[in-house]
């Protein structure tokens, strides 16, 4: 055995049949992947080179000590079967296969509510808060929404394509959203989902999707969030949209004539800030709906 093999240790579910698995709730969606071509074409439908990744974890682990588990990455990371044996399926498969039938415990919740936040903010209380409810489902900026949310701008920025269908891309957040919704938990009512701080800025979308879920922004003053964002070990979401900018933030960024490039990393992380709470205060605005709490 060489050692790298050595250093993994034996995968408990190898013989399992792992749609089976999914299909029963014992393996969640841990992440997606998707390439440079997967909604090309206008398609209302997403390619079939869109992968989601699988593992066995434990949700309840948030219910029991929120604090030490304020998200699913916390939760993850937790599982051993997550970090050597996740198994990559195309998407569309899965969505299929739970759809056509699901474990006799598996039930799929509504989106009740939707908490947009632009980091260091607070959120994570109100999260954590919920998560004591017997009937709330918590999920906390899974890395699969992020993705989805963002995967057009990637394309834009990474592969510098415009040819990215936003119905295909609507519909992979749909199927994403679809698949984390699904508990075994008898209690749970309501499916609660805390997103990144940075996919904020697809919150217009977001809302658009589930119209009828309620939902919140929560931000601080604009010199504490700068602050908090632009300190060493936290400065990550801003170093990324510098690299991989929002669609918002590009707009915005062209509007007032500025490159991103050409700009401090203090401007950049402020542009970026700037752009989460327009999101939030247009749809606030616009709609009449949510809460912006600050």
């Amino acid at each position: 055995e060489s050692l790298v093999a050595q250093q993994f240790t034996v995968d408990p579910h190898a013989h399992r049949d792992r749609m089976e698995m999914i299909r029963n709730g014992e393996l969640g969606l841990s992440g997606i992947r998707h390439g440079p071509k997967s909604f090309v074409g206008g398609a209302d439908v997403y390619a079939d080179d869109v992968y989601g990744e699988f593992c066995a974890f434990d949700p309840s682990l948030s219910k029991k000590d929120p604090a030490k588990y304020p998200t699913i990455s916390a939760v993850m990371a937790e599982s051993d079967h997550c970090g050597e044996h996740r198994y990559t399926i195309p998407l569309l498969e899965v969505v299929r296969a739970v759809s056509s039938s699901s474990g006799p415990m598996v039930k799929q919740l509504p989106v009740t509510g939707l908490l947009f936040h632009e980091g260091y903010s607070g959120a994570g209380l109100i999260s954590n808060a919920l998560t004591t409810f017997d009937s709330a489902l918590v999920v906390s900026e899974h890395p699969a929404i992020r993705d989805a949310l963002g995967a057009c701008d990637v394309i834009r920025n990474r592969y510098k394509s415009e040819d990215c269908s936003p119905s295909a891309q609507r519909r992979l957040v749909r199927d994403v959203v679809s698949l984390v919704a699904r508990t075994t938990d008898a209690s749970a009512q309501h499916l609660y989902l805390k997103i990144p701080s940075a996919s904020a800025a697809y919150l217009p979308e977001l809302r658009s999707m589930y119209s009828e879920a309620k939902w919140a922004f929560v931000y601080r003053r604009a010199e504490d969030a700068l602050t908090k964002h632009t300190t060493r070990k936290r400065n990550a979401v801003c170093l990324k949209a510098r690299r991989n900018p929002s669609s918002a933030l590009s707009a915005k960024s062209n509007e007032i004539a500025l490159d991103l490039e050409q700009l401090s990393h203090h401007e950049v992380c402020a542009l970026h800030l700037s752009t989460l709470l327009d999101a939030a205060i247009s749809e606030h605005d616009k709609t009449g709906t949510g809460m912006l709490v600050s």
